[in-house]
C-alpha cells in the first residue's frame, strides 16, 4: 500500500489540470497514489482524468455528481489507501520535492505537518486551534500532510454547501476533534497556489444572514471539542472579532437578538482588551460603531495599495 494518498478534487479546470498532475507525478518521493475526484465537471476535465489514469498506474479516477469540493475530498479520503493524506487543488501545482520535504517532517509526535508557514515550529493542538480561529491561519486544506485518522471520521466533511466560502475553515475546525498530537509547521514553500481573482472566495460578498449562520456553525463545532481545547475563551474572542467586522460593514444588526445577548453575557467578568471592550460598548452606544467602520475602510485602502504594489 502507498504511504501517501494525494487527493485532487477536479471541477472544470481543464486549462490547468495537466500542469497540476504533472507536478505531482514528477515528485522525488515515489511512495504515493494519486486520486483524481471528478466532481461532475462539465468541460473536458473528466476525460482528461481518465486519460491520465491510463498513462500512469499511480493514478486512480473517481467520478461523482457535482457535490462541491468538500464532498469530493470526502470521496477521495474514502477511497484512499495511504497512511497520510495530502490535498492539492486542481488549478494549483507543487514543487517536485514537496512530498519528500513534508513527509520527512512527519514523526509519531505529530498528527499534521503544515507547509508554507512563516517559520519552522512545533505547536500544540490547542495553539493550532487558537490560530485557526482567531488569526486567520491554516484554513486551507492544501499544503498539509494529515495523519489519515484525522479525516477518516467523515463528520469532518459534513459541511452544508451554503458555506461555499468558509467550508475549508469549517473542515479544519471539525478535524480538531480527532487531533491528539502536536502539529509541525514548516517554512518550506512546496505548494504553488494560483491566485484566481475571479474565484468565489475573491468575489463573494457576505451578508448579515451569512455571517450569523457562520457564527452559529462555528459555535456548534467548537462547543463539541474535547476539554483539551480552550473553547470558552477562544470562541468569545472569535465572536467579538466577527462582530467588530460586521459593525465595520454597517450591517443592520438587531442588537436585541439572542446571539448578541450571549456575547454580552459571556463577556462579563472576562479580561478583555481595549478593542474587545469597545465592541461590547458599541452594542449599546451606536456612535462607537463608527470606529469599526473607519477601521474597515482603512484596511480596504491598505489592501488596495498592497495589491497595486504586487
Amino acid at each position: 500500500m502507498p504511504k501517501i494518498s494525494v487527493i485532487v478534487p477536479v471541477y472544470n479546470t481543464e486549462k490547468y489540470l495537466h500542469r497540476c498532475v504533472d507536478s505531482i507525478l514528477a515528485q522525488t518521493y515515489t511512495d504515493f497514489e494519486l486520486l483524481l475526484i471528478d466532481d461532475g465537471s462539465t468541460d473536458g476535465s473528466g476525460a482528461i482524468c481518465d486519460e491520465l489514469a491510463q498513462k500512469d498506474s499511480r493514478v486512480r479516477v473517481f467520478h461523482q455528481e457535482n457535490g462541491g469540493v468538500t464532498s469530493a475530498r470526502k470521496l477521495g479520503v474514502k477511497k484512499s489507501r495511504g497512511d497520510y493524506i495530502y490535498f492539492v487543488d486542481s488549478d494549483d501545482s507543487i514543487y517536485n520535492n514537496a512530498l519528500d520535504v513534508i513527509y520527512a517532517c512527519m514523526t509519531d509526535e505529530y498528527d499534521l505537518v503544515v507547509s508554507n508557514c512563516i517559520q519552522d515550529e512545533s505547536i500544540t493542538c490547542n495553539e493550532y486551534f487558537r490560530r485557526l480561529l482567531l488569526n486567520n491561519l491554516y484554513k486551507a486544506p492544501w499544503g498539509k500532510l494529515y495523519r489519515v485518522s484525522l479525516l477518516k471520521d467523515y463528520y469532518v466533511f459534513e459541511t452544508s454547501r451554503y458555506f461555499n466560502v468558509g467550508e475549508d475553515f469549517i473542515m479544519q475546525l471539525r478535524m480538531l476533534k480527532n487531533m491528539h498530537n502536536k502539529i509541525r509547521l514548516i517554512a518550506s514553500s512546496g505548494y504553488y497556489y494560483r491566485d484566481n481573482r475571479m474565484s468565489i472566495s475573491n468575489t463573494f460578498k457576505p451578508t448579515l444572514e451569512y455571517e450569523k449562520a457562520m457564527i452559529k456553525e462555528v459555535g456548534g463545532i467548537v462547543k463539541s471539542l474535547p476539554a483539551r481545547y480552550n473553547v470558552e475563551k477562544y470562541y468569545l474572542d472569535f465572536r467579538l472579532i466577527w462582530l467588530a467586522g460586521m459593525m465595520g460593514l454597517r450591517y443592520n444588526i438587531n442588537y436585541n437578538e439572542n446571539w448578541i445577548k450571549e456575547i454580552v453575557s459571556d463577556s462579563k467578568n472576562k479580561q478583555l482588551n481595549v478593542k474587545q471592550r469597545l465592541v461590547i460598548g458599541a452594542i449599546k452606544v451606536p456612535v462607537l460603531r463608527y470606529i469599526f467602520v473607519a477601521e474597515k475602510k482603512l484596511r480596504g485602502i491598505v489592501r488596495n495599495v498592497l495589491n497595486k504594489i504586487k
